[in-house]
């Protein structure tokens, strides 16, 4: 793995940042992922090779112009975090993230290799290494072309070569893990002061975080971490009205567009949401800026997308899943999905166990039935504090998530891009990945509002949940792991046919077996069978 040219690129960012103090650090990270998946398509696109030395060099020539422009060229402040005192806030975030890093360890196979979506994705990767560009000409791959490459020029960026793909994408996974934890929090600390602990807390006890990265769902999930940074933006805007948050917005956007397309849908929601909001209390100054920021970027990234995906485009808006038949099971389906969304997976197993009576261990069932009650008092409750601290769009958001999945399952409108989410447990995720903003804020506002008994609560709620997440990270795993298909012994083969020079020859693959990645660890093709 490029680490070494990873950790420039960061220290530039960091360097260029212009925010202070922990929002520094947080950001950093987040603006090194924009910047790597904008630089990418740039250079795709008016035809320079991704050359990765290119990549360092234009953020040198840009810290160089604004070191000339701030007329402080050697007061570089290298290890100077101003307000980030080591205190129990900072002592909690750290705990919390290397809690999460550590069940992600602990769940993730060393080799992502699963049946379905990485083979996908790992082609798309050695395709960008071996042209050196989004925009490849190698026939072979060509029905990955038109997929959104934010992911994969990332990756691309990370790998060495094409067999370090399936070390980079576990990197990766490990690395969107604290994403999400940086950015719960980092949205908490936006709507409180003290509440960033609380809704990073339920990362690693969520499980969906997790499970969206055992399912390969990579590009999806690097998209949910950019959706969840842009979220904070805004909320950094609205309190501090400082442009500067709305130039890092845009940023984001720009490279959200070429990452995913659901997470882009959730954050035009999210928008509206907050421009309804900004209607009721007659901010039109603000409404006049959310859209202008969120255009530009959109307007950018047409440049780039009418000549070379405008087909792809318009297929894609006019694909629709909406249901138009209903019967019971739709709507009992619906009704699940909403469950899920506000009360985690936890519910799947109870409304089974309730409605048709399946066998299952009676303390499981309900531990399932006590999770999936606090975590919806802890969405009401934070719903409460949410509205009376003036956040009452992130419900408005709620409200128009629910209205898609409505829309999509009963009502039956055809609406361009919305129409084509399926039916499918990435409705959970689209609830799910925003759910710790309520849980964090619900948590707090309940130890808020019963102080003589805080502690004692807080503790008990979150052993409660640390109880069930221990029960379903100690066997729902493996449910998953049975899908993945390298291990130890396909190494050993693969290795086998490096060491004895066997390249460029044809293998037979049948079906979704570790063969499928034979021309990612070796220098060879499949036929598929």
């Amino acid at each position: 793995m490029e680490i070494f040219l990873f950790i420039v690129i960061l220290l530039l960012i960091y360097l260029l940042n212009p925010l202070k103090g922990e929002e520094k650090v947080i950001t950093t990270l987040f603006l090194s992922v924009f910047y790597i998946i904008s630089i990418s398509y740039l250079l795709s696109f008016v035809g320079i090779p991704m050359y990765k030395i290119l990549y360092v060099i234009t953020l040198l020539f840009l810290f160089i112009i604004q070191r000339i422009k701030q007329n402080s060229f050697l007061n570089l402040n290298l290890f100077k975090i101003q307000n980030f005192k080591l205190k129990w806030k900072f002592i909690a975030i750290i705990s919390i993230l290397i809690c999460s890093l550590f069940v992600a360890y602990s769940l993730f196979p060393k080799y992502p290799c699963e049946k379905w979506d990485s083979q996908y994705h790992m082609f798309k990767i050695k395709a960008i290494i071996l042209e050196k560009t989004i925009f490849y000409k190698n026939q072979e791959y060509m029905r990955y072309w038109a997929y959104p490459s934010g992911f994969h020029s990332f990756t691309y960026f990370l790998a060495s070569n094409v067999r370090d793909i399936p070390n980079t994408i576990y990197f990766i996974e490990i690395f969107m893990v604290m994403l999400f934890v940086l950015s719960h929090y980092y949205i908490g600390e936006s709507i409180k002061e003290g509440t960033g602990i609380y809704t990073a807390l339920f990362v690693p006890l969520n499980y969906e975080f997790y499970r969206i990265l055992l399912k390969a769902i990579y590009p999806n999930t690097l998209g949910y971490c950019i959706f969840l940074i842009l979220i904070a933006f805004l909320l950094r805007y609205k309190s501090t009205k400082n442009n500067i948050y709305l130039y890092l917005f845009s940023f984001g956007v720009f490279s959200l567009i070429f990452t995913h397309t659901f997470p882009f849908l959730m954050l035009t929601l999210f928008l509206a949401s907050l421009m309804l909001w900004d209607v009721m209390y007659k901010k039109y100054g603000d409404i006049l800026n959310h859209i202008k920021f969120f255009t530009i970027p959109i307007l950018c990234s047409f440049i780039i997308i009418y000549p070379k995906f405008i087909n792809s485009v318009i297929s894609y808006s006019n694909t629709s899943y909406v249901i138009h038949n209903i019967h019971p099971y739709t709507i009992y389906d619906v009704i699940i999905s909403i469950l899920d969304g506000i009360g985690t997976c936890c519910s799947t197993t109870v409304a089974i166990g309730l409605l048709f009576s399946h066998q299952i261990p009676f303390i499981l069932f309900m531990k399932r039935l006590l999770a999936m009650t606090l975590y919806i008092v802890l969405f009401i409750f934070g719903t409460i504090f949410l509205i009376k601290n003036k956040k009452g769009y992130f419900v408005f958001y709620i409200l128009l998530m629910i209205l898609w999945l409505l829309n999509n399952q009963l009502i039956g409108f055809k609406i361009p891009f919305f129409s084509a989410l399926y039916n499918s447990i990435r409705w959970i995720y689209n609830f799910q990945i925003l759910m710790p903003v309520f849980y964090g804020c619900g948590l707090y506002y309940i130890g808020k509002i019963i102080p003589t008994k805080r502690k004692l609560i807080v503790t008990t709620i979150i052993i409660t949940l640390l109880s069930n997440a221990y029960t379903t990270y100690s066997y729902h795993p493996k449910f998953y792991w049975r899908f993945y298909l390298v291990g130890d012994d396909e190494i050993d083969a693969f290795n086998f046919i490096n060491e004895n020079n066997i390249s460029n020859k044809i293998f037979l693959n049948f079906g979704q077996d570790s063969g499928q990645f034979i021309p990612i660890f070796t220098n060879n093709k499949c036929v598929f069978c």
